[in-house]
């Protein structure tokens, strides 16, 4: 399930695989890359903590309070409606 463009959770079956989307550049051909980082969770719940906490590093490099509570707020509201949705079965809208 897609969380949003950085996060989608893929698993589900006892075992829960978030994978983080990060662009870079190839220090030799200089072009775009994208590389994806998984990491293993016994739970969505577990998998919504590390996400929290990755934004949360990210938003201490910001200069003002009111755009981390922006940037904490949109990955709250959007795993709520991502979680809610898979428990109806149904797609998130984005």
């Amino acid at each position: 399930m897609r969380i949003n463009e950085r996060f989608e959770i893929r698993g589900g079956k006892g075992d829960f695989i978030l994978v983080e989307h990060r662009e870079g550049t190839n220090p030799t051909t200089k072009l775009p890359t994208m590389t994806e980082i998984k990491t293993y969770h016994p739970s969505l719940e577990y998998c919504a903590k590390k996400i929290t906490k990755v934004y949360g590093i990210d938003a201490m490099a910001l200069d003002s309070i009111d755009e981390v509570m922006r940037i904490l707020n949109a990955i709250e509201a959007a795993l709520i409606e991502t979680l809610s949705c898979e428990t109806l079965d149904q797609e998130p809208t984005q």
